[in-house]
């Protein structure tokens, strides 16, 4: 693991995991949204989609069992390559579900980012789960 590029955009793309893990906390889709390029793909075990409103709807699919989650990330390993960067960062996320249970998940994301108009935006999340625990047999409850 490395942390290759100049401090400034390696600050910027901290920035972008702490605004991401801040909107999911608050339940925000459009802050959410904000964090990903107009051509993004999220890979999860809920499947693979690409484009924001995919995402959208991926979110608002999710929510619809959620009343809260707790999202953090470390991040790991930052490489920049001039308007391009891969990063890899340990998650953990407990859901509490409007069923009453909760999920947690801990987990790794391998990100593509690129800079987009003087911002890093997220172009692909690929997310494998380490292990999990539920209080609920609720598949939908992961990210």
């Amino acid at each position: 693991m490395a942390f290759i590029g100049p401090i400034e955009d390696r600050l910027a793309i901290r920035e972008l995991s702490g605004a991401y893990g801040y909107a999911s906390a608050s339940a925000d889709c459009e802050g959410w949204l904000a964090c990903w390029a107009p051509e993004c793909r999220w890979i999860t075990v809920l499947g693979d989609v690409s484009g924001k409103p995919a995402l959208r709807r991926q979110w608002q699919s999710l929510w619809a069992d959620w009343v809260c989650v707790a999202f953090s990330a470390e991040i790991g390993s930052i490489e920049v390559d001039g308007d391009t960067a891969r990063v890899l960062a340990t998650t953990s996320e407990t859901v509490l579900l409007k069923s009453g249970g909760l999920f947690k998940l801990a987990g790794l994301y391998e990100d593509r980012l690129v800079k987009h108009h003087g911002a890093w935006l997220y172009t692909e999340r690929r997310h494998s789960a380490l292990f999990s625990e539920s209080g609920t047999a609720n598949p939908r409850a992961v990210t």
